[in-house]
């Protein structure tokens, strides 16, 4: 069982952009991702990403893909085993309808 290295928010409250990066310092082992919704979201996508720098701005590399619909009423969980240096979370198609989402990465 590993020590809690990070909780950050990657995303918080928001209908657009890339999000703040997690710098996982290739330390991490298991990484959770939580998205979830408030109020009515019609449409939106959001892609969990990695890279090697913060500022990269470039294409990142793509780790998995979620309907922004899917966390209008639950939240959804990702997981992700591996060392990662930077993550984040972007929005890749604007969140529609009203509401917005919240990610949370939590990883050892």
């Amino acid at each position: 069982m590993g020590v809690l290295l990070t909780d950050l928010k990657l995303q918080d409250g928001s209908t657009t952009g890339n999000g703040n990066a997690a710098d996982m310092s290739g330390q991490s082992e298991y990484v959770t991702i939580y998205a979830f919704g408030t109020g009515t979201i019609s449409s939106g996508s959001l892609i969990i990403e990695e890279a090697h720098a913060s500022t990269y701005n470039g294409t990142w590399s793509q780790l998995s893909t979620v309907s922004c619909t899917a966390v209008s009423t639950a939240v959804q969980a990702i997981h992700l085993q591996g060392n990662f240096k930077f993550i984040r979370a972007r929005i890749s198609n604007n969140v529609s309808g009203g509401g917005n989402i919240t990610v949370h990465l939590v990883a050892d």
